[in-house]
């Protein structure tokens, strides 16, 4: 069904899922088509007017449910960060390389847990069902 969607003029942008790495990108449809050539799967097709999810956000903190916020511009456009003024601040290039490292060396071991405990993890699973409550009613 979600191929499908791919080729109705009204969808802006698709996440897809990297089947080595488990991690989601949000690309453009004809990147997301070339990608699902290759064995990508599409995890979700974003309307235009989906890019507004802006604002106050849920996540996780260790065991914890707290507000966080998702940039709606600057350098950190669309991930979720603590405090509204990360959207703007200024890279650390040393903290980038060294996730880089530890991402090229271990990801699929990390994308595994991550999975795993997304599944599991009481508050993970509390954080997924307060953040599409709240999808719905806007």
């Amino acid at each position: 069904m979600l191929l499908r969607e791919l080729y109705i003029p009204p969808k802006d942008a698709v996440e897809i899922e990297n089947p080595k790495t488990g991690f989601s990108y949000k690309v453009d449809k004809k990147k997301a088509v070339a990608l699902v050539k290759k064995g990508w799967k599409i995890v979700q097709v974003h309307h235009e007017e989906d890019d507004l999810d802006e604002g106050p956000t849920w996540a996780r903190s260790g065991k914890k449910v707290v507000r966080k916020y998702r940039c709606s511009a600057g350098p950190r456009k669309n991930r979720i960060v603590s405090k509204l003024q990360q959207c703007f601040a200024a890279p650390n290039v040393k903290k980038r390389i060294a996730l880089k490292r530890v991402k090229a060396r271990l990801g699929s071991r990390i994308a595994r847990k991550a999975k795993r405990t997304k599944r599991i993890n009481p508050a993970s699973i509390r954080v997924q069902r307060l953040n599409k409550a709240t999808s719905r009613r806007r």
